[in-house]
């Protein structure tokens, strides 16, 4: 006796077909911690890292601002994914964000608070000449002063003394550690008012 089998296929139809995901991509600020202190009207380098898993780097678009202004234009991030903003902070700043693109439109932000800093303006003591004295036009007078400034050291100011007959004057010597600027200085015959900047 012979014995038939039957098989009995069953199956479906997908219409969904191949899907393909986009991830986001990723963004870190690598240069500067979250609340770092700044000061205002100085430039400083921030840095940071971008990736994205399913993209080449130079696929990406990246861009930084702060809370009130972009202060770096949207540019390709180096092969290795770095990336560098130079730019000056205000007070009014108080953060820092670091955005990326993908060329399918994810994005993604890193940021940081920032402390800044209004700066303060030198300090500056005219020692001599004095206000009420009577000098020689053919004899060099000694200029003396002191500067100094809360943010930076003395060697790192510069100044000017001018007149208002002679304009700038000539022979201002390197600061002292202590902030004391010395020189001697020929002025034309002639009542000056003097200034130093």
């Amino acid at each position: 006796m012979n014995t038939v089998v039957v098989l009995l296929f069953t199956g479906c139809r997908s219409d969904d077909g191949l899907k393909v995901y986009n991830t986001d991509p990723s963004a870190i600020i690598t240069s500067h911690d979250d609340g770092s202190l700044f000061t205002d009207a100085v430039e400083y380098t921030f840095e940071g890292s971008v990736s994205d898993s399913n993209h080449q780097n130079d696929q990406l678009l990246v861009r930084w601002s702060t809370n009130e202004r972009e202060v770096c234009p949207q540019v390709q991030p180096n092969p290795d994914g770095r990336v560098t903003c130079n730019t000056t902070l205000f007070s009014t700043d108080t953060q820092m964000r670091l955005e990326v693109t993908d060329p399918e439109g994810a994005a993604a932000v890193a940021s940081i608070s920032l402390l800044v800093e209004e700066t303060q303006a030198p300090e500056i003591e005219i020692v001599s000449p004095s206000m009420d004295g009577s000098y020689y036009s053919d004899i060099p007078i000694f200029f003396s002063a002191r500067i100094s400034d809360a943010e930076d050291s003395p060697s790192a100011l510069q100044y000017n003394w001018t007149s208002s007959l002679d304009g700038e004057l000539e022979g201002n010597a390197n600061p002292q550690e202590d902030g004391t600027v010395d020189n001697y200085i020929l002025l034309s015959e002639g009542t000056h008012n003097l200034s130093l900047y």
